[in-house]
């Protein structure tokens, strides 16, 4: 790895890790107004896709499929869908996953995980089903409470990912901007990675 990239990923994690930074980066980096993708207004079909998408991490993990090879990913894992981000023609969605797991190995304590995931909706079933795309982006491990990794998890993808970008001096948008869809950050690099099987 060059140096520059160096400076630059210590930098970006400095800045993204100090609490005095935080909130200044939040407002700045924040996707605006105009390019939020609506929200999910039907509560109902919103529960039945948080129960779908438990059930194909819980597959994920038994199977112990990437990222959840390791032995903190067993039964006693707590699976919760913290998020989920559709885009406008709910077509496509990020799920912010959060894993409440045992480190029997090291810690000999409960922890809490998060990763995101991707969903692409499959228009052949007739009820709605979704298939996950292989994970994207950092997975954050071992915070002490539910609340910070959801925090993590909001902060890395609701303004991190803008910021990133400023950093990089490219064109990258937060997981509730619209336009990240048609963005080739999702067509070219999540999309091509492929589902799982």
């Amino acid at each position: 790895m060059n140096r520059n990239k160096v400076g630059l990923m210590i930098a970006m994690s400095l800045l993204l890790c100090s609490c005095n930074n935080d909130a200044a980066i939040r407002e700045k980096f924040k996707t605006p107004e105009e390019y939020r993708c609506s929200a999910a207004s039907n509560r109902d079909l919103y529960s039945i896709d948080s129960i779908f998408f438990t059930h194909e991490v819980q597959r994920l993990i038994d199977d112990k499929e990437d990222p959840y090879q390791g032995s903190a990913y067993n039964e006693s894992t707590q699976i919760y869908i913290d998020t989920i981000l559709f885009d406008d023609d709910r077509k496509y969605c990020a799920l912010f996953t959060i894993l409440k797991c045992y480190d029997e190995l090291y810690a000999k304590r409960w922890a809490y995980d998060g990763v995101v995931h991707f969903a692409h909706a499959n228009e052949a079933d007739d009820s709605l089903r979704w298939s996950l795309f292989a994970y994207h982006g950092a997975i954050h491990v071992n915070a002490e409470n539910y609340a910070k990794i959801s925090d993590i998890l909001r902060f890395h993808n609701l303004a991190g990912r803008s910021y990133e970008g400023y950093l990089k001096k490219t064109a990258s948008f937060n997981l509730d901007d619209c336009r990240f869809w048609r963005s080739t950050e999702f067509t070219d690099t999540i999309q091509s990675q492929g589902f799982y099987e």
